[in-house]
Parts: C-alpha cells; structure tokens; sequence
C-alpha cells in the first residue's frame, strides 16, 4: 500500500470519535433550538428567549456560555423535553434566569431513571422517605 494513503486513512480514524461527538451535540443544539422555537410560536408574539437570556452585553456571554455548557451534557431526550419546559416556563415568566439555570444544571446531572421516578411522584402525594431514590433526589437537590 501507499505510506501516503496509509497515513491519511490513520488521520482520518483518529478523527472519527470527534466527528461523533460533534455530530451529537449539534443534534442536541438543533433539538433544542427547535424546541424553543415551537414554544415561542405557540405562546405568541412578544416572547423571545433572546429579550430573557440574552438582554444585556454580560448576559450574551455568561448566558450563552453557560446554555451551550449544559446543553453539552444533555444524554437522553427525554432530558431535553425537561429542559424545554423549563425554557418554556422561563419565557411565560414563572421562573427567572437564575433558576432557570439551576434547573437545567439538575436535569442535566441526574439520572434519567431518577427524573422519571420524580415525575411520577411529583404527581401522587405519596412518597416514601428513605428510598434510595427519594435520598439520591434530596443529593441532587430536586427534594427536601
């Protein structure tokens, strides 16, 4: 075989785990800008997560940072479904940015099986203290 093929074909295979991680992501991204954008279409003219995440120069940057940073570490879909009501709540002006953040950073670092198992509780009235995953819940912060 050619040296030359040899060594674009290594180069190539190298980079491939890039190419993955990057095509995830951006799907991620794309998920979410749609996302928000059928939010924004379905509550009306006047919303717009740019006038509530992006008012000022130093939110652009720290906003922007830290939106893109927690989008990064979405793993399931159905964390992005909990991430866009937060969004969508944010935008109706149920929450502030803050704990809009906060949210998201907690979604974002808890277990899928976890968030569905507090949805289903959030929904009852039943709970049961001292569950291991009523205490891994109290660790991420989601209950008292």
């Amino acid at each position: 075989m050619d040296p030359v093929s040899i060594k674009n074909l290594a180069k190539k295979t190298c980079n491939t785990p890039l190419y993955f991680r990057d095509a995830w992501y951006w799907s991620k991204f794309k998920a979410f800008i749609y996302g928000v954008k059928d939010i924004q279409d379905n509550l009306g003219e006047g919303v717009s997560i740019s006038a509530k995440l992006f008012g000022s120069d130093k939110d652009k940057k720290r906003n922007g940072t830290r939106l893109l940073a927690e989008l990064e570490k979405i793993d399931t879909s159905e964390k992005m479904k909990y991430i866009l009501n937060a969004t969508k709540y944010l935008l109706i002006g149920l929450i502030d940015n803050s704990l809009y953040f906060r949210i998201i950073d907690v979604i974002a670092d808890t277990l899928p099986e976890d968030l569905e198992y507090f949805s289903s509780i959030a929904i009852t009235t039943c709970t049961y203290s001292g569950s291991l995953q009523i205490n891994t819940l109290q660790r991420k912060g989601l209950l008292m």
